[in-house]
This record gives structure tokens, C-alpha cells and sequence, in this order.
């Protein structure tokens, strides 16, 4: 779990150092040496170094900034090359699911627990549904949407962050007209609405 989260965050300052970069490329009217790309990387990436919350990926990040300081060194194709192995390591819907409740947990203090139909008070507390669980795929894959419940009105819009950052999505959800205000909503996948579409074009074909 600890790798997939370093390996997102790692992720994240990649795509983002690069936009960075390409950026201030469009941006000038000269041609932009590889000298120069090289001290805007540095630019984005020294900073985060100093950030707490950058601590797990702090050893590449200073690989990449050692690197940049060598001459002849080319740190946007190593970035472009690092980016293609990140993605390689493909992560299934499962993973994701698991890795945006760590982060749910870790950073929002939202936990989340399996229920078989029982909801207890626990406020901000996902309430997963044990069955659904069932739908997973062998290969981790989401076939069909989670139904999930929680004790709580106002942290909808930061499960929607959390989740989209994954590949997630969080739809179709309502509150409760008791006065318990349980959450309900529904976590998908892109499996899991590439399935749903598929289901919908053969319903509509009959």
C-alpha cells in the first residue's frame, strides 16, 4: 500500500514538473536550450523537497536534482522516462480503492469499515458493503458500482477529490430523510462504467 501511495505522489510531481516545464517553453520566443529546461525542472522540483509531505519520495527527487547538476545531462527525458515507468506499473481498481481509503484515512481521518447491513454512529466513517465486494474481479478489477454509507453531510466534495484522483468516481449519491443523516453513494470504476454502458447498448439493441 505504502509503494502505490509513493508511487502516485511520485507521479503527480512528474505530470506536474512537466507541465510546468512545457509551460514556460510555450511561453518564451527563443529556443529553449536543454540548459536551460534542465534549471526550470530544478526550479519546480527543489521546493518539494522541503515539504513534509514529500518525505517518501524525497530520495528520487534529490536523484533527479544531483542529475540535473551534471553537464550533458538531459533531466526532461530521465522525467519522460520515469513518468513511462510509473504508469507501467499498472494498478488495479481494487488498488485504488484501497490506496484512496489510506489516504482518506491518513490525511482526512475518514475511516471506513466493512458492514454486512448493520450501521453504527461513527462520524466520518465509510461504510462499505461487504457483498459488494463480492463483484471484484480475479484480476482486482471493479465490475460493478460499491454501495457505501456515511454518518456524516459536509466531506462529500473531499471524496470526490480523494476518489477522482484515483480513477474513482463517486455518483448518485443522497442524504437520508431520517434524522440519522447517513450518506449514501455509490464508488465506481472505469471498469465498472465501461460495464455498465455495455450492459445499456445490448439492453438497447433487443
Amino acid at each position: 500500500m505504502k509503494a502505490l501511495r509513493n508511487d502516485c505522489q511520485l507521479h503527480d510531481i512528474v505530470v506536474n514538473c512537466l507541465l510546468f516545464l512545457y509551460s514556460n517553453v510555450a511561453q518564451s520566443t527563443q529556443f529553449v536550450t536543454t540548459k536551460r529546461r534542465n534549471e526550470l525542472i530544478t526550479k519546480y522540483l527543489k521546493p518539494r523537497l522541503k515539504k513534509s509531505e514529500y518525505r517518501e519520495v524525497k530520495s528520487e527527487l534529490k536523484l533527479l536534482l544531483l542529475a540535473s547538476k551534471k553537464p550533458n545531462v538531459n533531466i526532461e527525458s530521465k522525467l519522460l522516462e520515469l513518468n513511462n515507468t510509473l504508469i507501467s506499473r499498472v494498478r488495479s481498481d481494487v488498488d485504488q480503492l484501497f490506496l484512496s481509503l489510506s489516504v482518506l484515512q491518513e490525511d482526512y481521518k475518514i475511516d471506513s469499515k466493512l458492514t454486512n447491513g448493520e450501521l453504527n454512529k461513527i462520524e466520518n466513517c465509510i461504510y462499505i458493503s461487504e457483498n459488494d465486494l463480492n463483484i471484484i474481479s480475479k484480476s482486482g478489477d471493479i465490475l460493478h458500482p460499491i454501495k457505501c454509507f456515511m454518518y456524516t453531510s459536509g466531506l462529500i466534495d473531499t471524496l470526490q477529490n480523494v476518489l477522482n484522483k484515483f480513477d474513482l468516481y463517486l455518483k448518485d449519491f443522497q442524504f437520508s430523510d431520517t434524522h440519522d443523516c447517513y450518506t449514501f453513494f455509490i464508488i465506481s470504476s472505469s471498469t465498472s462504467l465501461d460495464e455498465q454502458s455495455a450492459s445499456l447498448a445490448i439492453s438497447a439493441s433487443h
